[in-house]
């Protein structure tokens, strides 16, 4: 279990409904108090986080993501893209972290040092990267 984190909600975005299962347990077991909520389409991932952001921020509350990066509708590259045109500072209220197992295909250095997304994972995800990873946020 992790101790003294910031978030409120964990959103998983990942079209592979096996890694949806598989990153929820783990994120349970981590933080068994925190509701999880998949979305295996990423437009409704995405439409979900657009709806929530003005809420969170004002509250300044913290929903940690879990985001796949290559998925059928919009990429997870493209849903970043999207919440930084459209929420400004959602990057204070949404931690991204990429659990992809494209991570090292795609250059991911930027979105990194922007602040944009908080870490990166390979799929797939196991409890002990996972909480190592989360501890870094």
């Amino acid at each position: 279990m992790l101790q003294n984190h910031p978030w409120e909600k964990v959103i998983l975005i990942d079209d592979d409904p096996l890694f949806l299962t598989i990153n929820k347990r783990i994120i349970q077991q981590l933080l068994p108090e925190i509701p999880v909520q998949s979305f295996q389409d990423s437009m409704q991932g995405l439409h979900f986080l657009l709806r929530n952001f003005p809420e969170k921020f004002h509250q300044k509350s913290r929903f940690l993501i879990l985001l796949d990066l290559l998925m059928p509708k919009i990429s997870g590259i493209k849903l970043i893209d999207t919440l930084y045109q459209y929420c400004e500072g959602f990057e204070q209220c949404y931690d991204i972290v990429v659990v992809s197992s494209s991570v090292q295909e795609i250059p991911l250095e930027s979105l990194i040092i922007r602040g944009l997304i908080k870490n990166v994972a390979q799929k797939p995800l196991t409890l002990c990267f996972a909480k190592t990873v989360l501890e870094k946020i």
